[in-house]
């Protein structure tokens, strides 16, 4: 009896009378290419259906992209809530109002193009104000702060993984500087830098530095502040 062929995921192994063989790429079989007819030539050695193989293959690959458009919405979600962190230290020893002058000019401007979704025009706008912060010297570091965990949540949002660490890493390092380690907007670099491994699933970083957020807007904000909430649904 001919060995039949289960079909499941497109990055699963197909049995077949010849052997183990690699599985058939979703976007090889659209009609006329090679894949498609590598398919039926498959669908007929081990006496499947090639409309079969095809219908398995297309649906797991129409759950694997549904799956990742959700996984990239939230991402999204999350580095537009830690974009604009900075709004939860309102009113409990803020220091992120941006001020006047040409990098606050720079800031708004980033913020505007983030809100319209034009992050290319964001990453730009927010690389000219590191710059333009990082020239005002001392004084410049909370705001600098502020800037690079921006970038940070910029990066998250796009899924550049790769870039979006360090700047969240040196954010943290100048508030906790210039401001202390116990000061409220230590919090937000330490929720963006928990985000940041907590996409990567690196959850031994990532939770030591939300529990630490946690404890530091609680006792700024109070147990029942939204931005308190907000912490508490990142663990």
């Amino acid at each position: 009896m001919a060995a039949v062929a289960r079909a499941t995921s497109p990055g699963a192994m197909v049995r077949s009378p010849g052997g183990l063989r690699p599985p058939l790429a979703l976007s090889a079989l659209a009609p006329g290419s090679k894949g498609l007819a590598s398919l039926q030539a498959v669908a007929q050695r081990v006496a499947v259906p090639a409309a079969v193989l095809l219908a398995r293959v297309a649906t797991q690959g129409i759950v694997s992209h549904i799956a990742r458009r959700a996984a990239e919405r939230s991402r999204q979600r999350q580095a537009n809530q830690l974009f604009y962190a900075g709004r939860c230290q309102l009113g409990a020893a803020a220091t992120n109002d941006a001020g006047a002058g040409p990098a606050a000019a720079t800031e708004a401007q980033a913020e505007a193009a983030f809100a319209q979704g034009d992050f290319g025009q964001a990453e730009a706008l927010l690389a000219r104000a590191v710059e333009q912060r990082q020239a005002e010297g001392a004084a410049g570091r909370p705001a600098l702060a502020r800037v690079l965990s921006r970038q940070s949540a910029l990066y998250l949002a796009t899924g550049q993984m790769d870039r979006a660490e360090a700047p969240a890493v040196r954010s943290l390092e100048l508030r906790e500087g210039a401001l202390g380690k116990d000061h409220p907007e230590v919090a937000e670099s330490l929720s963006m830098l928990a985000a940041v491994y907590g996409e990567r699933s690196d959850f031994a970083r990532a939770e030591p530095n939300l529990d630490r957020a946690l404890k530091l807007r609680e006792r700024a904000l109070g147990a029942d502040h939204i931005c308190v909430a907000a912490t508490q649904h990142q663990l």
